[in-house]
Parts: C-alpha cells; structure tokens; sequence
C-alpha cells in the first residue's frame, strides 16, 4: 500500500480555517477508503521516501528548497493563489508578466502528477499564469465537516449580511462602496475585525453595523435572520464557503464573477450545490486511486 504524506502549514485537526476543514474531510475520507494517511505540518520532519505520494496542500510555512527536493510523486490541492501577497493587493498585469512568485510555483505544478484546484475560476487564473504547467487537473470544491445543517430555518428575514467584510482582502472597500450606493439598506457585518495581531479601527458607513465574530455552530442562526448575503471582492477567490453556506441557508446572493463557487456549473439551486458537495470528498478519491494507481 502507497503511504499518503498530507503536507499543511496547519494541523487541520486543530486549526478552524476553511482551507482546514476541506483538507480534514478529505483527509477523514481517505482513512475511511483504507489509505495509509499521515499528516505532516512544518514541526513534523519532512521525511518521505521514493515510493510514497505527498498531497500539497497550504505550504508557505515550509523551505522551498524541501518541497522542490521531494523524492517522490506529488499532488498540488493548494486552497490560494500562487501570490504571497493575495491578501493585500489584487492581481495586476504584473501578476502575470513579472512575478517573483513564479518560478517556485511553476516547479511545482510542473512537478506534480496531478493539480487539484477548487473551482473553475481557480483553475483558470493558474491556467492564464502557468499554462500546461498545471496539466494534467482536476477540480473538488471546498469540504463541509456538514453541510446539512445550513438549511433555511423558514424564518423571517431581513436585511444584507456579511462574514469577514471588515478585511481588507474579503471586499471591505466594495462592501463599503456598495453601502454607499444603497443608502436603503441595512448591513450587518459579522466575523474578524483583526488582521494579524492588529484590531481593525475602520470607520462604518451609517448603514453598516460590525455584530462581532460568530461561533461556527452560530453560522446557520444568522445567516437565517437575512433575506441576502453579500461579497464583492476585487481579487478572484479559488472557493469562499461563506458563499455556499449562506446560500445553503437561505439567503438570496449579491456577488460579482470573482468567487470561485459561483462558477461551478451545477450552482444553480441549492438541492444541486448540497448533492455535488455531499459526493466530492469520495469523487477526490476515485479520481486518485484512478489517475494515480493507489
């Protein structure tokens, strides 16, 4: 039996990400299919032999030098853009010309035996940039511990919400700007209000009230209490969960073309978002064991 290194900068076993969750569904589906699955984070040693596979997963955490030197057959299943700086400033030509990014991140697409991306917007903006260094791929969308408890509770709604918005890097210029255009409507912002160490002090347009951060198992509760969930982003977004789960529960959508769920095909209602989910943690598997003879 192939041993099966999961590489992360974070033990999704802990961590609360996204990125950690679908990299901890997939992973509790693999174990449940037989593989010999074990997870490595920067404080395990990077200690593989020719014959195993290593999964790629969020890896900025790691010497570049040591991903490069893997002896054995590798699998990229990154949840971000190849941009160190994703979360500040927004793609550029630049992006696509002049990178210093570049060379690293084409090495290891082009080294993997297969790129796992999350959406096909995500595919495609590593498409634009990489080429056939990507090839071959396929695509999963983002993991749900359990989807089925976002539904719609069938209460009453009102209002736009909003998770993460007061960051920089999830829209916040846009969500203010949309605030200003629509004076009429009400917005609650819920979530972060911290980027890194440092509490965000921001001033709120009049019709944008901060809640505060929202437990996970508070999630299906106030997304049930709006009528629409809002994201505008000014950067592409491989996936954004909020999208799913706030649609899941309910809410009537306000985003533009750069969230990666949206551009799924199968996203057009919500019994058609919960099946796909429900079957790509196995489908990851079947595509392996496939492509990859496990």
């Amino acid at each position: 039996m192939t041993k099966i290194y999961y590489v992360q900068d974070l033990d999704f076993f802990e961590a609360p990400g996204g990125a950690e969750q679908t990299d901890r569904v997939y992973f509790k589906e693999g174990l449940k299919r037989g593989h010999d699955l074990n997870l490595i984070t920067p404080h395990s040693p990077l200690g593989v032999e020719k014959d195993d596979l290593v999964i790629l997963s969020n890896i900025r955490a790691y010497e570049r030098s040591k991903i490069l030197g893997i002896p054995c057959r590798t699998v990229t299943f990154t949840h971000d853009t190849w941009c160190a700086y994703r979360l500040y400033l927004p793609l550029t030509e630049k992006c696509f010309t002049d990178c210093p990014e570049y060379p690293f991140w084409n090495k290891v697409y082009e080294n993997a035996e297969l790129n796992i991306f999350l959406s096909p917007l995500h595919y495609e903006i590593h498409k634009e940039r990489f080429g056939e260094s990507v090839e071959p791929h396929f695509l999963t969308p983002s993991g749900f511990d359990d989807v089925d408890r976002f539904v719609d509770m069938k209460n009453g709604r009102s209002g736009v919400c909003n998770l993460n918005g007061l960051l920089g890097f999830k829209g916040r210029e846009q969500l203010f700007k949309y605030a200003g255009e629509h004076p009429e409507v009400a917005m609650d912002i819920g979530g972060s209000n911290m980027e890194g160490d440092k509490r965000l002090d921001v001033d709120l347009p009049p019709n944008i009230r901060y809640v505060g951060p929202i437990q996970s198992s508070e999630l299906p509760k106030f997304y049930n209490k709006y009528e629409f969930y809002v994201e505008l982003h000014d950067r592409p977004q491989p996936y954004n969960r909020t999208i799913v789960e706030s649609y899941l529960s309910g809410c009537k959508l306000i985003v533009n073309s750069l969230v990666g769920a949206t551009s799924w095909p199968w996203f057009t209602d919500r019994d058609s978002v919960r099946a796909h989910l429900k079957s790509a943690p196995s489908e990851f598997w079947v595509k392996l064991e496939k492509e990859l003879n496990l």
